[in-house]
């Protein structure tokens, strides 16, 4: 996934995958719908977002992490902050704002929408490919065609292949 950036503010995760609540607050801050009083430690002791906790808790398996971890102060190089669950990321979001929320969902859907239309362009590619190759079977002049789509299919693919997996290249 890539970063999460919302109102020009990037979003930190943690080892786990929680996302900074902190952060958060500072892009609703930035696009002004948030307070101080929409503090994180604020939402935390809600009602409703302990209730919302304990049912996360009740339902995980040992293999879960645990949907809320506070890290203070401390050694150097420690990333401070309050971090947290996808779940309770959108239910803070909701409790900020509606816009502020629905800003939150995009952001999530851009982070994960871009490699899944990676992947579909990667099966289109396939898909063509195919195509000539079944092409060229049926004649000589149609594999003359298929020799001339094969450089722009495989300087495609390799596009596309760079894209979907950067960290195995490096």
């Amino acid at each position: 996934m890539q970063d999460m950036i919302i109102s020009s503010t990037s979003v930190r995760q943690d080892a786990e995958g929680r996302f900074c609540l902190n952060d958060l607050h500072r892009a609703a801050m930035a696009k002004g719908t948030a307070t101080k009083s929409h503090r994180p430690g604020t939402f935390l002791k809600r009602p409703e977002t302990v209730a919302l906790v304990a049912a996360m808790e009740r339902r995980c398996t040992p293999q879960c992490i645990t949907p809320v971890s506070t890290v203070k102060g401390g050694a150097p190089g420690v990333t401070q902050g309050t971090f947290a669950a996808k779940t309770l990321v959108y239910a803070y979001a909701m409790w900020i704002d509606a816009d502020f929320h629905l800003d939150v969902i995009e952001a999530f859907d851009r982070a994960h929408g871009g490699q899944q239309g990676l992947w579909l362009q990667m099966q289109a590619l396939i898909s063509r490919e195919v195509e000539s190759k079944v092409k060229a079977s049926f004649g000589s002049h149609l594999m003359l065609a298929r020799k001339r789509e094969i450089p722009p299919l495989r300087n495609e693919r390799q596009f596309l292949e760079t894209a979907i997996q950067p960290s195995l290249l490096n």
